[in-house]
């Protein structure tokens, strides 16, 4: 309960900061009531965007075959790029094995 009275005392605070006892008070009052609507849309299409986005990330992971990790416990990319040099290593140690 303790904690509803914060609440409700930060909801007083905040009314009567908007409200207030200025000239501008009905201005400031109309105007926030009538973006309560847009902003609780808002709060809802990002709820409900944050639970679409978590899905087609589980679903990009599964499908990403780069990150996913090989029998030598490295990416494929790791392996493709380790291959390609290992390539390039052996026909430096050719060039130079010839040489001699």
């Amino acid at each position: 309960w303790r904690d509803l009275r914060g609440v409700k005392g930060g909801c007083f605070v905040a009314g009567f900061t908007v409200l207030g006892s200025s000239p501008h008070a009905l201005r400031r009052g109309t105007l926030t009531r009538s973006i309560v609507p847009a902003w609780a849309f808002g709060l809802l299409a990002l709820l409900v965007s944050i639970a679409f986005f978590h899905q087609e990330e589980k679903r990009w992971v599964q499908q990403d075959e780069l990150s996913a990790l090989t029998p030598s416990s490295w990416t494929k990319h790791e392996e493709q790029i380790t291959k390609i040099y290992k390539a390039e290593l052996l026909e430096i140690l050719d060039g130079i094995e010839s040489s001699r």
